[in-house]
């Protein structure tokens, strides 16, 4: 399990991502060599464990659906435009959702939730509750 904590977002000077994006690069390729070797991998809460060749894809697919349910369920449409790419053309920075133009690397549903309540505060319309 990779969690997001005040030490993995930190960024050493000498690299340009964090700790955090590149553990959920291992994560997602320890999920596919997992897959591979015939286990099932899931997102707790998000994904139930599968044992599908695209494991990666449902994976990104399971966080983005969880932010469109989200502002499905707090009626969100007009304030929020969320999109989603599985690399944009760069595959080593996948999965990208952007949300309000901004595209979020190595999107978790952390960070997407976090972007998302960032885009209403930026809007003038509070934030909301996850």
């Amino acid at each position: 399990m990779v969690k997001q904590t005040a030490s993995p977002g930190q960024v050493d000077s000498l690299v340009t991502d964090s700790k955090l994006e590149r553990a959920l690069v291992v994560a997602f390729a320890l999920a596919e060599v997992l897959v591979q070797g015939g286990e099932r991998v899931g997102i707790p809460g998000l994904l139930r464990p599968t044992a599908s060749r695209n494991v990666i894809e449902k994976m990104a697919q399971a966080i983005l659906h969880d932010l469109l349910n989200r502002v499905e369920t707090e009626q969100l449409r007009d304030r929020v435009d969320i999109s989603a790419s599985f690399c944009f053309e760069k595959c080593d920075h996948g999965p990208t959702v952007t949300i309000g133009g901004t595209p979020i690397r190595h999107c978790t549903i952390e960070k997407a939730r976090a972007a998302l309540d960032e885009q209403l505060k930026a809007n003038g319309n509070g934030q909301t509750e996850t």
